[in-house]
């Protein structure tokens, strides 16, 4: 059962879903994670503790950001490079959306070397991503409440321009991420529906309460975004022809890796 100690989200057999593993699982990886924190050199930050995200406003000078900018924008449009996300992952093109990446690897560091210099851990994957809102006709399912995966794990968004109420702000439920029953209670039911074939590990959704407090993230360009994935969020709404700039850098470790090297 070495799959138990992996980072995949669901394990496939009902049975041991239905003893309770994913519960096990998600207790087992918060344990873990905090016993990671008390050996780890790294300082602990406190809002990324209590809210799950942390912001940072003009994260890079204004001469950095600037050379940053212009090598985004032309890399997002280089053909060479850039991918239509659906048509890569899914095969298909959206109706109401356009999102368009392009992976830092070493066939972009060539000719755009500053940009790809962002890149300087290797465990760390960066891409940049543009989001074009097309039409509001069809619904976006990252656009409803829903975690990355059981375990604490993190992202960062680096966005390049402004971001508003009406180009696809990002969202995010504050302390979400931390161990509650109601989510262990909620990793069995979605355990058991993903071996009933009821769901897809790609629709981890949930509903919010009337108590939850959601922080949504409109802000200035040159602004760094850090959060804890394992938290409820979505991407927010947004009006026609609106676009969205932004550089993703994200790691997904195996929550159990500090015991087992899988």
């Amino acid at each position: 059962m070495l799959s138990f100690f992996t980072r995949k989200k669901f394990l496939d057999n009902i049975f041991v879903n239905i003893l309770g593993s994913q519960p096990a699982r998600y207790l087992l990886a918060k344990i873990f994670y905090s016993t990671k924190k008390i050996f780890s050199k790294v300082p602990s930050i406190e809002q990324m503790n209590k809210k799950g995200f942390v912001l940072i406003e003009n994260f890079l000078s204004d001469d950095e950001y600037n050379v940053i900018n212009n090598q985004y924008l032309e890399l997002i449009q280089d053909k060479n490079f850039a991918v239509n996300y659906k048509q890569e992952i899914d095969k298909k093109v959206d109706e109401n959306i356009k999102i368009t990446h392009v992976y830092l690897d070493k066939k972009t560091a060539g000719k755009y070397f500053e940009i790809f210099n962002l890149k300087n851990n290797i465990f760390i994957q960066v891409y940049l991503e543009r989001i074009e809102n097309i039409n509001n006709k069809v619904i976006d399912l990252q656009k409803t409440f829903h975690y990355d995966t059981f375990h604490n794990t993190f992202k960062f968004f680096f966005y390049l321009n402004d971001v508003t109420n009406e180009n696809s702000p990002f969202l995010y439920v504050e302390g979400s991420h931390k161990f509650t029953f109601r989510r262990l209670f909620k990793e069995w039911l979605l355990s058991i529906k993903y071996s009933l074939k009821k769901m897809s590990e790609h629709k981890i959704r949930d509903k919010i309460s009337v108590n939850d407090k959601i922080k949504t993230f409109t802000l200035k360009k040159n602004t760094l975004v850090t959060w804890n994935a394992s938290g409820l969020h979505r991407r927010g709404d947004s009006i026609e022809g609106s676009i969205r700039d932004a550089i993703v850098f994200y790691t997904r470790e195996n929550p159990f890796k500090i015991f087992f090297d899988k």
